[in-house]
């Protein structure tokens, strides 16, 4: 089972109102506290800067799908952690 303090380095995407966000864990804490640098939006084919969502919130993994991906929930909505990026 991994802990949250191995995720720093891995993105994250969550969708929330039918937008994909993706950013970079920079730190995360043993109690599931994750803190990014910056949150990116897809916005016309292309990643865009957003500030739309908060740079530090709480997570709960769900499920480790076969070592490949984390299934997370956050007061954010659901997400995902890719374990090879």
């Amino acid at each position: 089972m991994h802990t949250y303090t191995h995720l720093s380095g891995k993105w994250i995407s969550i969708s929330k109102n039918r937008t994909i966000y993706m950013g970079m864990i920079t730190r995360a804490t043993r109690g599931g506290t994750i803190h990014l640098s910056r949150w990116l939006r897809k916005d016309h084919g292309n990643w865009v800067e957003s500030n739309s969502l908060p740079k530090e919130f709480d997570i709960l993994i769900l499920n480790a799908n076969d070592e490949e991906e984390l299934i997370f929930c956050s007061e954010l909505g659901n997400g995902k952690i890719p374990l090879n990026s």
